[in-house]
């Protein structure tokens, strides 16, 4: 019921990344005994090497040990309707990590919606300067006007006619006291605050992404752990059918074993269910079925220590960079509300030809009209006070926010740290149980054929070593997780720094084109003067929350990363 040469080949995938895992890991935590330091040291992960990668575990069964009695299973392959089949059409079946999350950082909807968002929000920043430029506007009617009068003396005159009206207004702002500037500033402000939630979403795919193929592969391996044993289960079942017909075991003792094979088989049902869900979420987020899954490419840690990994973090998590960019667009948001209590200087052109008269076309002028208007805001009834209040209080809530945000993304590393930690830490003690499960199970096995055992013996034993295979198989897919939860919160979760030649999204290309298309309406020197009445919004709030310095004294070292570990084919054969 444990792992043999078969099994390990068909299982090599998974088991390859596991003995990369446990393998310094188990010496190490053997040798040490249980750390009784508050502060876990995490054990260091092995890099694999491409020969470890491809290298075939041995089927030949050692000298002197029984034959596992299992029947040979075939390497697990998806269901339908998620085939692996090479003619399945486009997009094909994926079966590698790196493709995984290439396919879903370049067609996943959510991203891609999000990106549109980013460049409908680029446009904001034209739209805003766009106010620095004139405004044209042309006026053209035709009108039919008919008048009566009628005169005392009883006389009585009718007079009609069609006009004809034809005039254009030229706007220019040439002082607008920071009211354009601000509003630039807001838009600015808005375009990163944007970019900083793409970059939360793209990492937010990444992480579904790497979930959903190690949910797949610790899925699939639990469905693989359930027919084998369910195979050792029938086979045993078998065996005991013939001995009890001739009175070498109890009818009892065949009832047991038929009580845990039927357990088994509804055990078998439910770990294919949920193999299908994961394989569900595996085509929502990736938008291609899961194939014959490779072992997923190691995550290196980038950091040695926790206090690096907050370091890390304040500087690139893009949950901190959101919050600091929220925070300029509620303080520009101020500056605009104050601007409005300033004067504003106008220069206005207006030119036509006009009827002298609503019902006469015998005569007409022509008017050319240019005047400097200059308009100060006096009262308002307390609008712009009772604006300007709610502008503040809400400008304070977002400096808040940052503290919270940084509080939220320290906590975020740490206990993806903590976690990581203790699961490379639970790996050896897992693989050291499974190994003495699988002995104990096989010894008992031989005990129960001379005698010695009885048959719920060998049944629980059986029992506790498909747990403890199912909690290692849960153990490799928590500490691979945990990794890449930690990277995440480090705001390194990202395609291009995860796959090699990625063709990286640039927002910057659509944002400087967007500026592009109003840049010829706009007067430069204006931009100039009238941005010298505003200060700059371009600089972050300072952290304000004395807590911060207290995470900063957690030490939390990680030992450096050591040489790939050759696959050892005899560690998963039966002792």
């Amino acid at each position: 019921m444990g792992f043999t040469h078969d099994k390990a080949r068909r299982y090599g995938c998974w088991i390859s990344l596991s003995l990369v895992l446990a393998g310094p890991a188990f010496a190490q935590t053997m040798g040490a005994g249980v750390r009784t330091s508050t502060d876990p040291v995490i054990p260091a992960v092995a890099a694999q090497s491409t020969a470890a990668q491809t290298q075939p575990l041995s089927a030949t069964p050692q000298a002197g040990v029984p034959t596992d009695p299992r029947l040979p299973l075939p390497r697990f392959k998806p269901g339908q309707p998620y085939t692996a089949a090479k003619d399945a059409g486009p997009p094909g079946a994926v079966t590698t990590l790196a493709d995984a999350i290439s396919l879903a950082y370049r067609g996943n909807p959510r991203l891609l919606a999000y990106r549109a968002t980013l460049r409908a929000t680029d446009h904001n920043v034209g739209a805003a300067k766009a106010a620095y430029g004139p405004t044209l506007n042309v006026t053209a009617s035709r009108a039919y006007t008919e008048d009566r009068f009628d005169y005392s003396s009883g006389f009585k005159q009718n007079l009609s006619a069609w006009t004809n009206t034809v005039s254009a207004t030229l706007t220019q702002t040439l002082l607008s006291f920071g009211r354009i500037p601000y509003s630039v500033a807001t838009a600015e402000a808005q375009v990163s605050y944007t970019r900083a939630q793409l970059r939360l979403v793209e990492a937010e795919v990444t992480l579904a992404v790497i979930s959903d193929y190690v949910d797949v592969l610790r899925d699939a391996a639990s469905v693989t752990i359930a027919r084998q044993n369910l195979a050792i289960l029938e086979k045993q079942f078998s065996e005991d059918t013939i001995r009890s017909r001739v009175k070498e075991i109890t009818r009892a003792d065949l009832q047991q074993v038929e009580t845990r094979l039927a357990t088994l088989r509804g055990t078998l049902v439910q770990a294919e269910g949920q193999l299908a869900v994961s394989q569900a979420d595996f085509l929502r987020d990736v938008g291609a079925p899961p194939g014959e899954l490779e072992a997923p490419d190691v995550l290196h840690v980038p950091t040695a220590t926790l206090e690096e990994a907050y370091s890390v973090a304040d500087k690139e998590s893009p949950l901190i960079r959101a919050a600091q960019e929220k925070e300029k667009i509620s303080r520009a948001g101020i500056g605009t509300i104050k601007s409005e209590f300033l004067p504003r200087v106008d220069l206005q052109l207006t030119g036509g030809s006009f009827p002298s008269s609503a019902s006469s076309t015998l005569v007409r002028y022509e008017r050319l009209q240019g005047q400097v208007t200059l308009t100060v805001p006096l009262l308002d009834g307390g609008s712009r006070v009772a604006r300007l209040s709610a502008a503040q209080e809400n400008n304070q809530s977002d400096w808040m926010l940052i503290d919270y945000s940084v509080r939220q993304s320290r906590a975020a590393v740490a206990t993806a740290w903590e976690q990581l930690a203790s699961s490379r830490a639970a790996l050896s003690f897992y693989l050291s149980a499974t190994r003495a499960a699988r002995m104990a199970y096989e010894g008992a096995q031989l005990q129960h054929r001379a005698g010695d055992r009885t048959t719920l013996d060998v049944l629980d034993l059986a029992r506790d070593l498909l747990n403890v295979e199912n909690n290692y198989n849960t153990a490799l897919a928590n500490e691979y997780l945990a990794r890449a939860n930690l990277i995440s919160a480090m705001g390194r979760l990202e395609a291009e720094q995860l796959v090699k030649d990625t063709d990286a999204y640039s927002p910057e290309a659509h944002y400087r084109k967007s500026k592009l298309m109003v840049l010829p309406y706009q007067f430069t020197s204006l931009i100039a003067l009238d941005g010298l009445v505003i200060p700059t919004h371009d600089k972050d709030r300072p952290l304000g929350d004395p807590s911060l310095l207290q995470t900063k004294k957690a030490k939390v070292d990680m030992p450096p990363e050591t040489a790939a570990v050759a696959l050892d084919s005899s560690i998963f054969a039966p002792q």
